[in-house]
């Protein structure tokens, strides 16, 4: 069917409203679990609010009925204590707004941190925390995750970190061998000099740990921490050893799965960069062979509102289920329209839909703005100007889906043939087993490390923040001229999965959020 095309916008309401409780039901409310978050209620207020409860039900004339905002009393209250901690700027989520010609059949909000430079001495970031899912509680818990992760690993202060050559360093501490990080060619070396890094370009380190052995090990903040400024005022400029992005970052509600999380999403972007830049076709996830109905439910839904959309099965060497979700708007006014997200994992409805919902919310983000139209000049893996907002909003038009039509004309496969025996993986504890047992059988530049953020604030709600790093895998990058070209992996992992490696790289810069 034609969908009918208009501009205007719809705010989904869930949580928005103002709604009526009783008093009874106020506090019964507050006292719930915000998910697994632990409750930053002290015991002695949590009993008092017990006893008042009680004592409304029984008297109806106690139990009065009150106005307040539609969010539940408990979230409401987390959200107050990480305002009153200077982790967000404001005490409320933000619902999104959707096209009135979108699917806006799952919740999602959104939560702004708070900005300050008195906070941290990275560079200044624009970015919120963003959680969609069908259940709102999750998707709730999962824009504070975000926010937290985003926010802690984006907060540091200079005085805390040790400055150190790596030369000098490794002499005297265990320190990441730096070697390892080989991603950049000498013609971007040369073109770029922050590229050009040796022994003797200075650092500055943090201390994290080689998850296997637990023994500390230095490691260069610039690649912990995203929004980390290598020009601080006042002080020599550090060389880049690969783009700072989020990738590789975690929050969850224990370490090991923060530390889970981290990998995960580690393998699944260098699952995508493998195949977007070396041409290749991934193999289409068939899901109709997919048994539970609520996933097929989603994507009948959203073919409804006339997309199509692709799982593509962006899995590596590795052999860790990685899948992208294209979704094409052919309807917009600009378009087509191209969004994508990504997942990897053991669960196949979990890391399906979870692609699904991200490539949906990019779609849309897309549709609201101008497309960017490449330079006339634009020479490929040079631009320091193309960054993450002008490579989204390129991948509007008939010109750019032509350029992207590749990625999504792979050959069928059933949805077990992609998932395999992965789904015999069924505990954390397994999963990270699995994976750490698979770096350490290949050696040397696949060590696992990690850095965790310690708080007095995480500890409180019982969250954990992990960044992981593991030298071999291709890093991410948002702006051109960071690309890692060099990467191994870029040219030997195709032939191991039955491809071939591109004689040239694809020059077009890759749609991924």
């Amino acid at each position: 069917m034609l969908r009918e095309q208009f501009q205007r916008t719809s705010r989904r309401r869930t949580h928005t409203n103002r709604i009526v409780r009783t008093r009874a039901e106020a506090l019964a409310e507050l006292r719930r679990p915000c998910g697994r978050f632990k409750s930053i209620i002290p015991t002695e207020e949590t009993l008092r609010s017990f006893i008042a409860e009680k004592a409304a039900d029984i008297d109806n004339l106690g139990n009065p009925f009150f106005v307040s905002d539609g969010t539940p009393l408990n979230w409401q209250r987390l959200l107050a204590f990480l305002h009153e901690n200077n982790v967000i700027d404001a005490p409320r989520f933000s619902a999104r707004h959707y096209r009135n010609d979108y699917p806006h059949f799952f919740d999602f909000f959104e939560l702004t941190p708070m900005k300050s430079r008195s906070l941290s001495d990275g560079r200044e970031v624009f970015y919120n925390g963003f959680g969609g899912s069908l259940d709102p509680e999750e998707a709730m818990s999962k824009a504070v995750g975000e926010v937290l992760e985003r926010y802690f690993l984006s907060t540091y202060k200079l005085d805390t970190l040790r400055a150190a050559s790596y030369a000098e360093l490794s002499k005297r501490e265990r320190v990441i061998d730096i070697h390892q990080f080989d991603f950049f060619l000498d013609w971007q070396k040369k073109r770029f000099s922050t590229l050009a890094f040796d022994d003797e370009s200075v650092l500055r380190w943090v201390q994290g740990r080689e998850l296997q052995s637990g023994v500390p090990v230095y490691l260069p903040a610039q690649i912990v921490y995203w929004n980390y400024l290598r020009t601080p005022p006042d002080l020599p400029p550090e060389k880049m050893i690969f783009m700072q992005t989020t990738s590789g970052s975690a929050g969850h509600f224990t370490k090991d799965e923060a530390t889970l999380g981290a990998l995960l999403e580690a393998i699944q972007r260098e699952g995508f960069l493998i195949y977007w830049l070396n041409n290749l076709s991934p193999n289409i996830i068939d899901i109709e062979t997919v048994e539970d109905r609520t996933l097929r439910d989603f994507v009948d839904c959203i073919r409804r509102f006339d997309f199509e959309i692709y799982f593509l099965n962006t899995t590596t060497d590795l052999a860790v289920p990685s899948v992208t979700c294209a979704i094409v708007d052919y309807n917009d006014p600009d378009g087509p329209v191209i969004g994508i997200g990504s997942s990897a994992g053991f669960d196949l409805k979990g890391i399906l839909m979870q692609s699904a919902i991200e490539a949906l919310s990019v779609t849309q983000f897309v549709s609201y703005d101008k497309r960017y139209v490449l330079p006339e000049d634009y020479v490929p893996f040079v631009s320091t100007d193309l960054a993450r907002m002008e490579r989204l909003h390129a991948w509007k038009g008939p010109e750019m889906e032509k350029q992207f039509r590749f990625f999504i004309s792979g050959k069928k496969q059933s949805a077990q043939a992609f998932i395999g025996d992965a789904g015999s993986c069924s505990t954390v504890d397994s999963r990270l087993a699995h994976i750490v047992n698979l770096f350490a059988s290949l050696g040397k530049g696949y060590e696992i490390y990690t850095y965790e953020v310690k708080n007095s604030i995480l500890k409180a709600l019982g969250y954990h923040v992990v960044r992981a790093i593991v030298p071999r895998l291709v890093p991410l990058y948002l702006v051109e001229f960071a690309a890692p070209l060099k990467a191994r992996r870029l040219r030997e992992v195709p032939e191991k999965i039955g491809y071939k490696a591109a004689e040239k790289f694809n020059p077009w810069p890759h749609p991924f959020p």
